[in-house]
C-alpha cells in the first residue's frame, strides 16, 4: 500500500493478492485473487479505480478426477466522488465451464456473468447542523446492461418479457433524532425509506449445469426492493442497546421453477419483515455483545433463509505486562430452528467455543499468537449454502483446535 500526501489532497494505491484459499462451502477454492486500488483526491473530489481478477477451480479437490470446474471473473469499477454526489461505472465479467471428464461432449460453457455494465450517478443532501444533520436525502439513477446478447434466449425461457438493459432509480432519506434523557442516557430514533437496484446476481447470472441439476438464471424482471426501517438505540455509559425492524417489498429471493421437465434456480421478488436487536457492554478488562435476528415472509409468515441465531461472545483481558497483553475469547450461537426447507436449508445445533491469544506490540511491530477453539468442539456455522450457484449443498464442520500467529508492521 503506498500513500502520497499533496497540499489540496492524497493518492492512494493498494493491491492485496491471494492464492489457493479452500473454500470447503463451495465446490470449488481460489486459486489466485488481485485486487487493485487507485485513488486520488483533489479539494474535495476524489477519483477511485478498482479492479479485482479472480479464478477459482476444483483441481485442489478429488472430484477433479470426475469434473472439471473452473470460474475466471472480473470485477471494475471507477468512478468520482464529492461532498454531495456520486457518478460511477461498474463491470463484472465471468466465464465457468463444468466439463465431465468421463463424457466431455455434456460439458457446459458460460458466460455466467455475461459483461454485465451498471452506471449510475447520485446525488445526496444533507439538512440540519453540519456536524449533526437530522435528515439525510439521496437519490439517483442506475443502468445497467448486459453486453452478451447471446444470453436473451436463456432468460426469456422464465422471463419472456426479459430485456438486457434495465434502469433503476435508487432513492433513500433518513430522519434521525438524538435526545439527552439525563446526565447518563442518550437516546438515538431513526426511520429511513429507502430503494436500490438489485444485485447483479440476481438480475443476469447465467450457468447452465450439466445432467439434471437446476440451471441458474437470473430474474432481468426484478423490481427494485425498497424497504422501510425504524431504529432505536439507548446509550448509558459503556452499555448500549439497539433495536430495529425494517419491512422490505420486493426481496429478491431463490425461487425454482420448471419448465417443460427442466429445473431452474432463479429469483423472485417477496416482501419480507426483518427485526433484531443487539446489546453491548464494554469495561477496561471486558467487552460482550448479544445479537437477535428474525426473518420471515409476510404472505405466509414462512421463515427467510440464512438468518443468524442468537449468538453471544465475551472478550476478557489480561492487564498489561511491559509490552505483552493476553486475552481469553467465549463464543456462543444458539440452535436454528426456523429454516425454509423450500431453499433446501436445515436446522443447526447449538455450540461453544473458546480461545486464548497473547498480543506484543512494541515501536509499531505487532505479533499474535492464540490458540483458537482450545476445547476442539465441533460445531458449524449457520449458513444454508444454497445462494451460490456452486454451493456444496452440504454442511462444513468448521477447522479444530488450531494454533495461529500473525505478525503486521507499519511503514
Amino acid at each position: 500500500r503506498g500513500h502520497a500526501a499533496h497540499r489540496h489532497g492524497d493518492v492512494v494505491a493498494t493491491y492485496e493478492g491471494s492464492e489457493d484459499l479452500l473454500f470447503p462451502y463451495l465446490l470449488m477454492d481460489e486459486r489466485t485473487n488481485d485486487h487493485y486500488q487507485l485513488s486520488g483526491s483533489y479539494a474535495g473530489h476524489r477519483a477511485y479505480f478498482n479492479h479485482t481478477a479472480h479464478l477459482m477451480d476444483n483441481d485442489l479437490r478429488t472430484s477433479a478426477a470426475m469434473t472439471d470446474m473452473v470460474t475466471d471473473a472480473t470485477n471494475t469499477m471507477f468512478g468520482v466522488v464529492g461532498e454531495f454526489y456520486e457518478v460511477y461505472a461498474r463491470n463484472w465479467d465471468a466465464d465457468n465451464h463444468i466439463i465431465p471428464l468421463a463424457n466431455p461432449a455434456m460439458g457446459k460453457q458460460n458466460h455466467m456473468l455475461p459483461d454485465v455494465w451498471r452506471v449510475g450517478a447520485s446525488l445526496q443532501h444533507e439538512v440540519g447542523d453540519p456536524s449533526r444533520p437530522w435528515l439525510f436525502l439521496r437519490a439517483g439513477v442506475a443502468r445497467t446492461k448486459v453486453g452478451d446478447e447471446d444470453q436473451l434466449d436463456l432468460y426469456r425461457i422464465l422471463e419472456p418479457e426479459a430485456e438486457l438493459t434495465k434502469w433503476s432509480f435508487p432513492v433513500g432519506a433518513t430522519a434521525t433524532r438524538l435526545m439527552d434523557l439525563s446526565e447518563d442516557y442518550l437516546l438515538g430514533l431513526s426511520a429511513e425509506i429507502s430503494s436500490d437496484a438489485p444485485g447483479i446476481e440476481q438480475q443476469y447470472i447465467a450457468t447452465d449445469k450439466p445432467g439434471t441439476k437446476p440451471d441458474w438464471v437470473g430474474n432481468p424482471e426484478l423490481s427494485d426492493p425498497l424497504r422501510a426501517t425504524a431504529r432505536a438505540a439507548l446509550q448509558r455509559d459503556r452499555v448500549q442497546l439497539e433495536v430495529f425492524a425494517t419491512r422490505i417489498w420486493n426481496y429478491p429471493y431463490l425461487d425454482r421453477r420448471s419448465v417443460e421437465g427442466a429445473m431452474y434456480q432463479t429469483y423472485t421478488g417477496v416482501d419480507a419483515l426483518l427485526a433484531g436487536a443487539n446489546l453491548f457492554a464494554t469495561w477496561r478488562w471486558f467487552d460482550t455483545g448479544l445479537s437477535w435476528n428474525w426473518g420471515e415472509k409476510t404472505e405466509d409468515s414462512a421463515p427467510l433463509s440464512e438468518i443468524q441465531p442468537v449468538t453471544l461472545y465475551l472478550k476478557a483481558l489480561s492487564p498489561q505486562f511491559e509490552d505483552f497483553q493476553g486475552w481469553a475469547l467465549y463464543q456462543h450461537a444458539a440452535s436454528q430452528k426456523r429454516v425454509d426447507e423450500v431453499v433446501d436449508e436445515t436446522s443447526t445445533g447449538a455450540w461453544n467455543r473458546l480461545d486464548l491469544g497473547l498480543d506484543y506490540e512494541r515501536a509499531g511491530y505487532r505479533f499474535s499468537l492464540s490458540l483458537e477453539n482450545l476445547t476442539n468442539v465441533l460445531y458449524t456455522q449457520h449458513l444454508s449454502y444454497q445462494r451460490n450457484p456452486f454451493a456444496s449443498g452440504l454442511r462444513v464442520f468448521e477447522p479444530g483446535r488450531m494454533i495461529r500467529i500473525t505478525a503486521g508492521f507499519d511503514l
